[in-house]
């Protein structure tokens, strides 16, 4: 065989890998790695859900195959500004430990697009119903403990929210409400009270589980059922609890 032929062969596997999608958090987490070690950079404060929030994220951004994720990291501010920005995500984020994965994120949907937030086509009560839902996992997953207890208390700051809202919130996911079956106005009204919390809110870790959610990383709500009805337990659980100090609401 040639050198020619050797080298075709070769640019051709190389090509059919950048082609190639990710099958798991895993991958995705192990080529960021590389591409930050090769830029002399460490993975900071990794978590299995960051790593499947990148996944999502590049799923729901069509970038979730190699050559699209490096042309992503290529760009990014992470390679071209890394000291600044980066630093100042951070101490936008404390006392919550955050890193690289959720900083793409992040500048991808809040820096650069300026926080303009994408409903559904046809807006209907039960897609806004599935990104409210998909919020709230999100933010479960990403900030949980005893950071995660500063966006509860948050969340049982908003006023409009009642005990019955929380409880209907928990009883619509058995009654299909969330798979477009049809809502009640006062349901509606529930529906619009959360996303209008959502959409305006200014604490960055809620600011950014909406954005992740609206720009189309919608969870499995009725396979996360469990979940869900352990978060809004608790939420239940917090209401009428004091706000403490160096909590926003």
């Amino acid at each position: 065989m040639d050198v020619s032929t050797t080298h075709r062969l070769g640019s051709s596997r190389e090509e059919a890998q950048d082609n190639q999608k990710f099958l798991t958090a895993s991958h995705v987490e192990c080529y960021f790695e590389k591409f930050l070690l090769d830029a002399g950079q460490n993975l900071e404060n990794r978590t299995s859900a960051s790593s499947e929030a990148l996944k999502s994220f590049l799923e729901s951004t069509k970038q979730d195959d190699r050559a699209s994720f490096r042309r992503l990291l290529e760009r990014s501010s992470l390679i071209t500004d890394p000291e600044s920005l980066y630093a100042d995500f951070k101490r936008r984020y404390k006392p919550i430990e955050v890193n690289q994965m959720l900083f793409l994120i992040d500048e991808e949907f809040l820096a650069n697009k300026e926080r303009i937030y994408t409903s559904p086509d046809t807006p209907k009560a039960s897609e806004n119903l599935k990104i409210i839902m998909s919020t709230i996992l999100w933010m479960d997953s990403l900030f949980p403990s005893n950071t995660g207890i500063g966006w509860k208390l948050s969340f049982m700051s908003f006023q409009s929210v009642s005990i019955r809202d929380l409880r209907w919130l928990g009883k619509s996911r058995q009654h299909g409400s969330s798979t477009g079956h049809e809502m009640s106005d006062q349901d509606k009204d529930i529906v619009n009270k959360l996303w209008r919390w959502l959409e305006t809110h200014d604490q960055e870790p809620i600011q950014l589980a909406f954005a992740m959610a609206s720009h189309g990383m919608v969870r499995d709500v009725l396979k996360e059922n469990g979940q869900l009805c352990l978060i809004i337990d608790d939420l239940n659980g917090l209401v009428g609890i004091p706000l403490p100090l160096g909590i926003k609401a």
